[in-house]
């Protein structure tokens, strides 16, 4: 593996190529349910945000150093849809730094920075106001001073290890399976008769308090949490999912929101590009076993972490019967990186050939193709909240029937009362109403109730929309991303 640590023109362009796209990752697109959430928290009082991450017991509690550094942020620059993402652009720059750092300790060559830096989980969440950009960043810091480590135990490397550990940990408690990845060094140098023990006793001294405090708010989100013992848990789709983005698969197949309603309609463009992927990791595997590279020790190392820290965090979410996802582990991506960007740079090392080109060719610009479809292609964005309320303010309606996260309707204006809420002896409908939990016979009701046009706003997601309304309902409306809008007439039109 050679590494490129002098300037040159190509260094200089993939880099600045690599700036240029995380640039363009961040958009003002809609907010969806999770950033409604993020809306709600970080736009109320300081005394109000720090009692929701202390008593609530569910996911914002959580994220406790997320919310804070992004209330200051946004007290700042704002609460536009820009302005809530915009903190990922600092976590890029530590991602980009990071990615060097990693590249430079493993002699990796250059080409190997835009699997890192543009890997197409990583620029999913750059445009998502949530912190998994910066857990990403700070697991590809982790595996950098893994990497320093597996070599030598030295009291700085380890603490700064240690505070990246930390630090993820405090932006989302699912950072914490990294720690599955220090007690794999610790058995591995303890094997090999290269543990210093004093080494790791003085760091902790320094920085058990800080875990301390972690852990005991953990145990109280753990024990409290909603999303434990889920009834909507479902292991094997989650398993399934995690390994379909971490595969880089997000941008050339389904959309996650076909993935989950199982809408997985056929096209030329997902055959020829899901086919091209594989077909290259295929060829990946053959170098791999062709020149032994299994036996490539640090790399062996770090795919026992990745298997150890990926099973554990499995593990613990099935017991607890909890719905996890790829971004809750997004922080272990970048070892699977380092492994690919070593498997290729050694096989190109020992068979430089034009075939063996290709093949580094067809696997970087599949990846970089998966990353641009996120960006870029409509199909992939999250649920449309902002356009679906555009177009039904657009018939002029003088009600709305809505179905979706309450948080991220009142973001952009829409407010409305429980559809059960309201009586017989109402004297008046309001101009909003959440619809996510009626039935048909309520939504008849209430239709009858209403003195002028009415429009519905139905979401595709199950749980709001237990009432079926969306499935029986949506092909009469056009679709907006998760959405179907109806115009209905009074029901003075309509009789």
């Amino acid at each position: 593996m050679k590494a490129n640590r002098t300037f040159s023109w190509p260094n200089f362009l993939i880099v600045a190529f690599s700036v240029v796209v995380l640039f363009f990752s961040v958009r003002s697109n809609s907010l969806w349910i999770d950033e409604g959430q993020t809306f709600a928290v970080i736009s109320t009082t300081w005394r109000n945000m720090i009692h929701a991450i202390l008593k609530n017991g569910n996911a914002i509690s959580g994220m406790p150093l997320y919310f804070l550094c992004e209330f200051w942020w946004c007290k700042i620059f704002g609460y536009s849809e820009f302005a809530l993402r915009s903190m990922n652009f600092i976590c890029a720059i530590f991602v980009l730094w990071g990615s060097r750092k990693i590249i430079n300790n493993m002699k990796l060559p250059i080409w190997s920075l835009v699997l890192f830096v543009l890997n197409p989980v990583f620029l999913y969440y750059m445009n998502e106001a949530r912190p998994y950009a910066a857990i990403y960043a700070c697991g590809l810091w982790c595996i950098y001073f893994l990497c320093k480590l597996i070599d030598n135990i030295n009291v700085k490397d380890l603490f700064l290890f240690l505070i990246c550990f930390w630090i993820g940990c405090a932006l989302h408690m699912m950072f914490i399976f990294m720690a599955v990845v220090y007690a794999c060094l610790v058995l591995w140098h303890f094997y090999h008769g290269s543990l210093k023990i004093i080494d790791h006793l003085l760091v902790w001294l320094c920085l058990l308090p800080l875990f301390m405090l972690l852990a005991i708010h953990y145990m109280h989100v753990v024990f409290n949490a909603p999303e434990v013992n889920s009834s909507n848990a479902k292991p094997l789709a989650s398993i399934l999912q995690i390994g379909y983005y971490f595969a880089g698969f997000g941008g050339l197949g389904w959309s996650r929101n076909d993935l989950r309603s199982m809408n997985l309609a056929i096209s030329w463009r997902i055959i020829v590009e899901l086919a091209m992927m594989i077909i290259s990791y295929i060829a990946i595997l053959g170098c791999f076993l062709k020149h032994k590279l299994f036996k490539h020790i640090k790399i062996i190392l770090i795919f026992l972490c990745f298997v150890s820290a990926l099973s554990c965090f499995i593990i613990a979410n099935i017991i607890l019967k909890t719905r996890f996802w790829e971004r809750h582990i997004i922080y272990l991506i970048p070892c699977i990186i380092l492994i690919l960007a070593s498997v290729l740079s050694d096989s190109l090392a020992k068979h430089d050939s034009w075939a063996m080109k290709i093949i580094i060719g067809v696997f970087i610009a599949m990846n970089l193709l998966s990353g641009f479809n996120i960006i870029a292609m409509n199909y992939y964005q999250k649920d449309n909240y902002r356009d679906a309320i555009t177009l039904a303010k657009s018939f002029n309606p003088k009600h709305i029937f809505f179905q979706g996260d309450s948080l991220t309707f009142n973001y952009y204006g829409i407010k409305g009362v429980n559809a059960w809420n309201v009586l017989d002896n109402t004297p008046m409908l309001d101009d909003y109403i959440n619809i996510s939990t009626a039935t048909e016979p309520l939504l008849e009701f209430l239709l009858n109730r209403t003195k002028g046009d009415t429009v519905l706003i139905l979401n595709e997601k199950h749980d709001f929309d237990t009432g079926l309304l969306y499935k029986n309902l949506a092909s009469k409306g056009t679709c907006v991303n998760s959405f179907s809008v109806i115009f209905i007439p009074s029901s003075e039109q309509r009789n």
